[in-house]
């Protein structure tokens, strides 16, 4: 039996926004990725070499999620 469609996470009506509680996924990704650009642009290649795993699993995470969907 299939299973019942979720909500969408975010929606827009009428000015009003509501986010989902799935929407945790992207933001966690989202976090990791823009403190990695900013190690990047500093120059610290020791913690970028910490959060680019990190910020690999998250994004893979968040997309292999999306696309069961």
């Amino acid at each position: 039996m299939p299973e019942p469609r979720k909500e969408p996470r975010i929606t827009i009506k009428n000015l009003g926004i509501k986010i989902g509680t799935a929407d945790y996924r992207f933001l966690i990704a989202l976090i990791l990725v823009v403190g990695l650009v900013i190690v990047l642009v500093r120059g610290d290649v020791a913690s970028a070499q910490v959060l680019v795993p990190l910020v690999l699993l998250a994004v893979e995470w968040y997309f292999k999620d999306k696309v069961k969907r």
